[in-house]
């Protein structure tokens, strides 16, 4: 069974208005986090948004599987095989194996320090040029899987 996450992976680098006409996206307007932002996004359900490109090109997916910072809401549905809600990085690279790239723990502004991230490339045939980015926070559990293209 596909999970709304996956359509929506295997989906990164289409237009809006065609994943619209598709019934791919809700028909819900796209909106923007502060003015002069030029990457609209779109909250699908708690936990789930998008991200398009100044031409409305769908550029990432972001899945929060923890609240860390207030006003965050948490996915509840349903992850493509083999993720879990309640993983960390020993987790993610038991599965995955080494990450393609790799930051580690940073301080950053407002949002204090946070755990770093690894990537990881999905398999082309299935979808494209995607990679699935694993956030962790300070404690390096995940808070939030990023698949952008890369």
């Amino acid at each position: 069974m596909t999970t709304k996450v996956e359509e929506y992976v295997k989906n990164i680098g289409k237009n809006y208005s065609v994943l619209l006409a598709e019934g791919v996206i809700p028909s819900k307007s796209l909106q923007f986090l502060f003015e002069g932002d030029d990457e609209p996004y779109m909250a699908v359900e708690d936990g789930l948004s998008l991200s398009f490109s100044e031409g409305r090109i769908l550029q990432h997916v972001y899945v929060t599987l923890l609240k860390t910072v207030e006003g965050t809401k948490v996915y509840k549905g349903s992850l493509p095989e083999p993720l879990e809600k309640q993983i960390d990085q020993s987790w993610v690279r038991e599965k995955f194996g080494a990450p393609v790239d790799s930051k580690g723990p940073v301080t950053l502004p407002v949002l204090g320090k946070k755990g770093g991230w690894d990537a990881y490339s999905l398999d082309p045939k299935i979808f494209g040029s995607v990679q699935m980015i694993f956030q962790y926070t300070e404690s390096l559990a995940v808070n939030v899987i990023h698949f952008k293209r890369k």
